[in-house]
């Protein structure tokens, strides 16, 4: 099996995933969001979350692999709300409790960037089908 080469740098995955956040969070604060809707942005941001936290943890390991514990361990500092929104948000939704999910994601309006709508894309779009079928393979939510 052949290596895969990512090009694109962690930090610069961290940005563009928070930007899709905003978006999407935005999204989520318009008056017209069907049941639908809302629960593919709220699987996007669960689904989000479990990326930034994979990716803190990659930037902060390869840190650690150069003897640079202090800077990993700022840097995990920094980022230590995602675990903690991704464990939080992922038993809303698997309780269904749509009420408490909502909040939660309100609750992280201050982690993410001023939303540039640059483009109309809807990144969540089918996000909680995939989380449905992916819980399915693990036999969870």
């Amino acid at each position: 099996m052949s290596r895969v080469f990512r090009t694109e740098a962690p930090s610069k995955t961290r940005k563009r995933i928070l930007s899709q956040l905003a978006v999407a969070f935005q999204r989520l604060s318009a008056e017209q969001v069907g049941q639908n809707e809302r629960q593919d942005i709220l699987a996007f941001f669960l689904l989000a979350l479990e990326e930034l936290d994979r990716l803190v943890e990659q930037t902060a390991a390869s840190w650690e692999k150069r003897d640079y514990w202090l800077k990993a361990d700022r840097f995990r500092q920094e980022w230590k709300w995602v675990p903690t929104a991704r464990d939080d948000l992922h038993r809303a939704l698997a309780a269904g409790n749509w009420q408490a999910a909502h909040s939660l994601v309100e609750s992280l309006e201050a982690h993410l960037p001023e939303a540039a709508l640059r483009s109309h894309k809807h990144p969540w779009r089918g996000a909680w089908q995939g989380l449905k079928t992916r819980g399915d393979r693990r036999g969870q939510a």
